[in-house]
Parts: structure tokens; sequence; C-alpha cells
């Protein structure tokens, strides 16, 4: 829905974690305290919570 905010969270973990899976993976075995650099990411997660509750559902009796 906001293509504009998903190439921010793209450039911000490209900045901290580098554009290869593996190197990713290296880096977060390695270094795990670079998940505190992602400050955009974590926002748009919880804002996407905020929107969105994980546990909200409204449950129907079924038919009959």
């Amino acid at each position: 829905m906001h293509p504009e905010v998903l190439a921010r969270v793209r450039q911000e973990h490209d900045e901290v974690f580098g554009r290869d899976f593996q190197t990713t993976v290296d880096l977060l075995k390695s270094e795990p305290h670079r998940l505190n650099k992602i400050p955009l990411t974590l926002s748009v997660l919880k804002e996407t919570l905020r929107l969105f509750p994980a546990g909200f559902t409204v449950k129907t009796a079924p038919p009959g």
C-alpha cells in the first residue's frame, strides 16, 4: 500500500545487513545487536500490529 515506505525499509536493510542473504545471516550470527539499528523497520512492524492486531478476530457461529 505504501511503496515509498517499503523502499525506505529496503534501503535501511541494505545499509545495515548488506544485499546478500548469506551475508545477512553471517552478520546477524556474529553481531546480533545490528537488529537495534533498524528503527524504521521496527516502527513499521509496530504500526502494522497496531492497525491489524494478531489476536483480534470476530468469530461467528456456523450456520445451522
